[in-house]
């Protein structure tokens, strides 16, 4: 299953991934209760509460009510029903947690921009470590204490966390209530079960092969049900080939605004070395966006990929130039500068990661691939420079 932010079941397992879209307007005056100024001084909050300890101080920002509110409104069931369900999910929710457990991987969580869709701001931060990278829309709204999540999107989930915790409540009560009807959402009721228990079978096959075998045995209108197409996607990655090529043209097709699909795209791309389309993957990427530093860098590592270092370097620099404090960029000149054996290059990048980026430093004397580096005059004159 794809989780809040790689594919992984990182929230309260999390069950079918369907629905939402993610807009691409342009920022325009507030014309809610918050201005911009305070919107943004709130997002600045929420960068710094992310660095916190485990991130714990991020949790006082989200509004777990007014997202379960959401969330289960208009929804069958008891007030009782209802409020087990949110009260479960709310003790193991921790979206700092969550966002600590990746960025704590040599990872970094970045506010880019503030957009409003009609008269709902929205902020949107990048949460990007080794294992990849993933965007996050955060949904604000007023409150008593000041500013709010109310909701939010992670791109690689492809759907609002409201929506998740909808679904998820309706197969919970399906299950606990086998005997009641519910009139009227026996059909919702129905599909909610079936995708949940396919996408289950799915995910458990001991293979791709079988994965893609489970799907393609589905019924026409069952195989349309996103959540489905995202494992049959990732599964198909796996295999390669027609399998592949199909499945990625059926999912544009069938949910050609899905902010994660370019996202999922670009890694199964660039694991096949196919650049052509990784480097399409980025332009739709980039464009849905607005731009963002990281991906320079990811061009850039494109291109190193390719053994095309001039270009490499040139986007890895854009980068830096870019976004100052974003270390990966540094790292992969420093990679260039070893491989090229340009020791003058690697102290250069290597100063600025630790004044620019205000990056730690290993102990290289520890790594094997920096043996040849160690032994040059360049390190040993940078490292007299520094006084060890």
């Amino acid at each position: 299953m794809r989780g809040f932010f790689w594919q992984s079941s990182l929230l309260c397992g999390l069950l079918a991934l369907t629905g939402a879209r993610a807009s691409s307007e342009e920022p325009k005056p507030a014309t809610a209760a918050l201005t911009e100024k305070e919107l943004l001084a709130f997002a600045a909050k929420l960068e710094a509460a992310a660095r916190s300890e485990g991130g714990k101080e991020l949790d006082q920002y989200v509004d777990l009510d007014a997202l379960m509110a959401t969330a289960l409104k208009g929804t069958p069931g008891t007030d009782e029903d209802r409020k087990n369900y949110a009260d479960s999910l709310k003790k193991g929710f921790s979206l700092g947690e969550m966002i600590d457990e990746v960025a704590k991987h040599s990872g970094s969580f970045k506010f880019l921009r503030l957009r409003w869709v009609d008269t709902q701001p929205i902020l949107l931060f990048r949460l990007a470590s080794q294992s990849g990278v993933n965007y996050h829309d955060y949904y604000i709204a007023p409150s008593a204490g000041g500013p709010k999540i109310v909701n939010l999107m992670p791109h690689l989930m492809g759907e609002t966390a409201s929506k998740t915790f909808r679904r998820q409540y309706l197969v919970q009560l399906a299950a606990h209530t086998p005997d009641e009807k519910h009139e009227g959402w026996e059909i919702e009721f129905a599909a909610s079960v079936v995708v949940e228990q396919t996408q289950r079978k799915m995910e458990e096959a001991a293979t791709p092969e079988d994965a893609l075998q489970v799907f393609n045995e589905l019924p026409p209108a069952l195989q349309l049900d996103k959540s489905l197409q995202i494992v049959r996607l990732t599964s198909a990655a796996r295999v390669g080939g027609p399998e592949f090529e199909k499945a990625v043209a059926d999912f544009q097709k069938n949910y050609p605004t899905d902010p994660g699909v370019d996202l999922l795209l670009l890694d199964a791309f660039s694991a096949k070395r196919d650049y052509s389309h990784a480097h399409e993957a980025l332009d739709r990427i980039e464009k849905r966006l607005g731009g963002d530093p990281y991906l320079l860098f990811r061009r850039g590592l494109l291109y190193l990929m390719a053994e095309n270092l001039p270009e490499a370097k040139k986007w890895a620099a854009q980068a830096t130039e870019a976004e100052a404090g974003l270390a990966d960029p540094y790292w992969m000149l420093v990679a260039i500068g070893l491989k090229e054996k340009n020791y003058a290059d690697v102290v250069k990048w290597l100063k600025a990661l630790e004044t620019r980026a205000k990056a730690p430093l290993p102990d290289f004397t520890q790594l094997k691939h920096y043996a040849d580096f160690v032994a040059s005059p360049e390190y040993a004159e940078w490292m007299k420079g520094r006084g060890k």
